[in-house]
């Protein structure tokens, strides 16, 4: 899941995509912070959120859903 003040996504990952779905479910992974810093991240030029649970996954999706 992806969180900022506000507002909030749970990613579904998949062998063949991923789904973006609005606000927050059970995920096995959540990286919070301000909406910059969590768009900084998504183009891979942050590294600055708040991250609980399997870091890897997230890695792992940053690196498969490079913007």
């Amino acid at each position: 899941a992806l969180a900022a003040p506000g507002r909030a996504w749970t990613l579904t990952l998949t062998d063949a995509a991923f789904t973006w779905t609005p606000g927050l479910s059970p995920a096995d992974v959540t990286a919070r912070g301000p909406a910059p810093e969590v768009l900084l991240t998504l183009y891979g030029r942050a590294d600055t959120l708040d991250v609980t649970g399997d870091a890897d996954l997230l890695h792992t999706f940053l690196r498969l859903a490079a913007l």
